[in-house]
């Protein structure tokens, strides 16, 4: 087959030529002088008659090498040039600009039934799911489902011939997010929540996710990144008691609070916007998950310090929409940390409290022998009233010096055969 275009920027005719196991004799203009390889799957000629006539003699010249470098021209078609394999090769370039070569995968089989019926009547709950997983996973780059921040899924068509050049579609409706009684609001208030969150927590600071879990029968997926976890339930059933370790945190025992909850009813679901407190003990936690849900967890000082962010702590949807059109808060930004960093302070506190406590139990002892050498120098001397230890000890132990008993009380201890400093100590 003869290409003798001046002017080819894709290649296509020789593509396609090859998928006809046919060798090629193309001019070295655009693309083709990077695909045709020349005495391999066909020749390259120059612009004009007398080196185009040469490219045809020489095809002729040995008709079974023509064949062979068809047949080469055709396994290159096979090889870089079929449609699933051009598709896994921009699948793949899109993990790799998103960060996601370190994500669990698993293929899926292909059924032939409609997207909306496979998420059912409402994919709000698994949208924020993609959203917060790709962000979980993210690099320098970050994947929006369905084409803008609020959820908008229309077509974009740019002015052109073949729309008698209408700008109709060639904008994204960003008033839809401004609605109140659609629910595109929700999805535009969880962005906002997640982004926002990710710039208090710094988790794409770390460089790389830890997963801890990753359960396929339960649908469930655990990871670790910055100083925060992400919990994972992509089922429909909910996941009442979800156990799972944090290697980092082996030995340290600590408290986490949910920062982020997919459920939460301000994003559309059905959570209250309550922190919750878990408890890490020995590096183990344990989660309640609902169907389709996934949450954020800090430490309790980053948890808090997101506390004092007012956007974040809006209270619904449509405080939201209100705030749009006035100036933003400021973002809070806690310090960085990792999980290295938290065990060590865990441990550091640990000790601490530790000394503090063996430093109480000791002034407690000490405390108790002076009491014990003051009651038997009191013996000794056979008084009859105790001295007062100093007031602070007084006040905290309890003890004074014992009022002398009456003379009801001074019989009623003769009777009994003791002295009566036995009744009051």
């Amino acid at each position: 087959v003869v290409v003798p275009a001046r002017q080819d920027f894709y290649g296509v005719g020789v593509i396609e030529s090859w998928a006809a196991a046919r060798p090629v004799v193309g001019n070295t203009c655009g693309e083709l002088r990077h695909l045709i390889q020349p005495d391999v799957t066909g020749y390259m000629v120059d612009q004009e008659a007398g080196s185009l006539s040469w490219g045809l003699c020489k095809i002729c010249e040995n008709r079974e090498h023509a064949r062979w470098m068809g047949k080469q021209g055709w396994q290159q078609v096979q090889s870089g040039f079929l449609w699933d394999t051009m598709a896994k090769r921009t699948e793949d370039l899109y993990i790799e600009l998103l960060g996601l070569q370190e994500a669990p995968h698993t293929p899926l089989p292909r059924r032939p039934r409609p997207l909306a019926q496979a998420l059912g009547e409402d994919a709000l709950p698994v949208l924020r799911l993609c959203r917060l997983l790709s962000l979980a996973f993210g690099g320098d780059g970050t994947l929006s489902c369905l084409g803008s921040d609020f959820g908008w899924n229309g077509k974009v068509d740019y002015p052109r011939k073949g729309n008698e050049y209408s700008d109709k579609l060639a904008r994204i409706p960003t008033e839809l997010a401004r609605d109140k009684s659609s629910k595109n609001k929700f999805l535009a208030m969880f962005q906002m929540a997640l982004l926002r969150t990710e710039r208090c927590l710094q988790w794409l600071a770390d460089p790389v996710p830890n997963v801890v879990l990753q359960e396929e029968r339960k649908q469930a997926l655990v990871l670790t990144r910055g100083c925060a976890i992400f919990a994972f339930n992509f089922s429909a059933k909910n996941l009442p008691s979800l156990s799972f370790s944090i290697p980092q945190l082996k030995g340290v025992s600590c408290e986490f609070k949910t920062v982020l909850n997919t459920q939460d009813h301000r994003f559309g679901g059905s959570a209250t916007t309550a922190q919750c407190v878990v408890a890490v003990n020995d590096g183990e936690m344990q989660l309640f998950l609902v169907a389709q849900s996934a949450m954020v967890l800090a430490p309790t000082a980053h948890a808090d310090a997101l506390l004092t962010d007012k956007t974040l702590q809006l209270r619904s949807a449509d405080s939201f929409i209100d705030l749009l059109d006035s100036a933003a808060s400021p973002v809070t930004q806690a310090p960085a940390l990792s999980f290295e960093d938290l065990a060590a302070a865990a441990r550091e506190a640990a000790a601490k409290k530790q000394q503090a406590a063996a430093a109480a139990k000791e002034a407690a002892a000490a405390e108790q022998l002076t009491f014990k050498r003051a009651k038997e120098a009191q013996a000794a001397a056979g008084a009859n009233e105790l001295p007062c230890l100093p007031k602070a000890d007084a006040r905290r132990e309890g003890y004074g010096a014992a009022p002398a008993p009456n003379a009801s009380e001074a019989s009623e201890v003769k009777r009994e055969g003791g002295g009566w400093l036995q009744k009051f100590w």
